[in-house]
């Protein structure tokens, strides 16, 4: 995956899975799953896999969240 000049600056981690400076949409691929916003941006818990579906819940920078339902998280 490739950066773009809009990506956040940090880490985002998904189940333990890092991704570093990230950008646009990243699946959820099992459950319970955490979201670990190690950024300068907020990251969007979807329901709907690509990105889709309700917004569950916004997680800050510095914050760690767990869910048991949302398949995907957008990096703003």
């Amino acid at each position: 995956m490739t950066t773009s000049a809009t990506a956040a600056e940090g880490t985002l981690v998904i189940n333990g899975q890092t991704h570093k400076d990230p950008s646009g949409c990243y699946p959820i691929d099992r459950y319970p799953s955490s979201v670990a916003n190690h950024t300068d941006a907020i990251a969007e818990v979807h329901r709907g896999p690509g990105c889709t579906g309700q917004v569950e819940w916004l997680v800050h920078p510095g914050e760690i969240y767990r869910t048991e339902l949302a398949q995907s998280v957008f990096i703003l």
